[in-house]
Parts: structure tokens; sequence; C-alpha cells
């Protein structure tokens, strides 16, 4: 290569031009920045995420799995060391806890522990999974599982009620899945869960209406089921429930209420959980602490035969 060549080159790589063609062709694509994402971040969504949340305070599920950790809390770190999370991890831990050792492929275990200490002092957060229809799973029972209707959908004329659907399957997907399970009938969680409705029933799907399953996803209902109100919106809620509606046997599928009738309605199953929330309060903070007396605990007295 000549002097000049050598010049008109230096040139070339130098220019602006040429380091705008050089970013667009060595910039990944959308797919394979995702694909380029650590696998810790990747499995953390795909495994830990439904119960510890995006944040690990696991506020989602505290209501229904009260022990489930804080993994912004100093303290609860300072209580367990590594190797003791890396067995829990390994073998789980209780009934709520499943082992992940088939689960973490190529993601050491020092990893994991690693990437839920970063949780501490709330200095992580994990973005949502992309909105994109997961791989088909099994169905149990020969009912249809979710990513398999969403697939379904997917290959249909795209109607409105279609769009409002596959909005709420990514939904269910999302957040509800992994208790009430890929079919809606709610089997792999029974043994925790035993009041889980099996969405599969002809009698729970006709003996609620759209304006009561929109208030308990929204406000949430009982100890077993959390409120989303933080995590979706209104519509969003209704579009789920239209996908829950889908589990029912075709024949029985309940009609949906119309705009006028489910506004209605879903005002005064609001009002009413909010009168029962107002006077919940009332009462709570009504309620005297009795402090106890000296006369009703007497201290007992000693016996040499009793421990100390």
């Amino acid at each position: 290569m000549t002097v000049a060549h050598r010049r008109r080159l230096a040139v070339l790589l130098a220019s602006p031009a040429f380091f705008a063609v050089h970013v667009l062709l060595c910039e990944p694509a959308p797919a394979e920045r995702s694909a380029a994402e650590p696998p810790v971040i990747q499995l953390y969504r795909a495994s830990c995420l439904e119960c510890h949340d995006n944040d690990g305070r696991g506020g989602v599920v505290r209501d229904e799995l009260p022990s489930v950790p804080d993994f912004t809390d100093a303290r609860w770190h300072a209580s367990r060391s590594d190797a003791e999370l890396s067995r829990s991890i390994l073998e789980g831990k209780g009934k709520s806890m499943p082992r992940m050792k088939k689960k973490l492929g190529s993601v050491d275990v020092k990893q994991m522990v690693s990437f839920v200490r970063a949780f501490q002092g709330g200095k992580q957060v994990v973005d949502d999974e992309p909105e994109s229809p997961a791989a088909p799973s099994q169905s149990t029972g020969g009912t249809t599982s979710t990513a398999v209707r969403l697939q379904s959908l997917e290959r249909s004329p795209i109607t409105q009620r279609d769009q409002n659907n596959r909005e709420g399957g990514r939904l269910f997907q999302r957040f509800c899945a992994r208790c009430h399970g890929p079919d809606g009938s709610g089997t792999g969680q029974r043994e925790n869960l035993p009041r889980l409705p099996d969405f599969t029933r002809r009698a729970w799907q006709a003996g609620r209406s759209d304006p009561q399953l929109v208030v308990s996803v929204l406000d949430g209902k009982g100890v077993g089921m959390p409120s989303f109100r933080a995590k979706v919106l209104r519509e969003q809620a209704r579009d789920l429930v239209a996908f829950i509606r889908t589990f029912a046997p075709s024949p029985d599928r309940p009609v949906s209420s119309d705009t006028a009738e489910f506004e209605a309605q879903f005002r005064q199953l609001t009002e009413e959980f909010e009168n029962l929330r107002r006077q919940s309060r009332a009462l709570s903070s009504s309620t005297p602490r009795t402090p106890s007396s000296p006369a009703a605990n007497p201290p007992r007295a000693s016996s040499t035969s009793s421990p100390p």
C-alpha cells in the first residue's frame, strides 16, 4: 500500500460518515440485544419475578405468602450467608420456594446469590419482560394452555375483541399463570392455596359477573388474591377478565356485559368495597388496647421439676 493510499484510508476511518455506518452495522438488533442480556437477568424474570417482583420486595404476593423475603432489607441479608442462600436456591425451601437446581442452566448459583444481594437497599430493579408470546407450554388435563391460546389468536383475523384477548393473555402470563396455571385450573398450587379457583369450571364462571372479577383483580380478595391496582389499569383488568372467560367450556361462556351495564355494576361494587374498607379502618382505630394487669397474669410459682 502506497503512502497516498494510507493517507486516504486514514481520512476515511476518521470521517463521521464511516463512524455512522460502523455503528449501524455493528449495533445489535433488538432481538440480539435481548439475547445478549445476562442470563442471570433472564433467569430471574422467568423463575423469580412472579413472587419476588421487579424490585425484590415481594410485595405482589405478600398477602398470600407472608414469609416471602424482602431482598432490599439489609437485616435479611446480614442474617443469611452466601452458602445458605445457595442451598435455598438449589434445593428450595418450604412449600413456596421451589428447587432451582434444574433451572439454572448456564447461570452459576454464586451469580444468582450475587444478583439477589444487589437488591439490597433498593439499588436494583429488573425491567418487565418484553411483551411477546411465550413458547407453548404443556397443558394439563387436556385444557389449552395460555401460550397456545395466544398463538391461535395471532393466526386469526384481527378484531377488537381478539386484540383485547391478546392483551389479556399477556397480562395473564405475566401476573396470574404462576398461581392459576397456564390452563387456568390452578392445579399446580392447589396444595398451597386450597381456595384457588378453577377457571375451567362452569359453576365458577356462571357465578361471577365481569364487574365482580374486575374489582377482584384491582382490589384483591382476601389473603389469597393480592391487589393489582398498582400494576394494571382498569381497561387492562377488563381485558384480563375477558381472557379468563376463554377458559370456560365454549357453550357455557358468560356473555360479557355491555358498557352501560358494566359501568353501573362496577360503580356499585367499588362503592361497596370502599364502604367496607372505611368501616374496617374505623373499627381498627376505635378498638382500645387493654393493658395486661398483674392480677390477670399472676407470676407462676417456681418448681424444682420444671425447667428454668
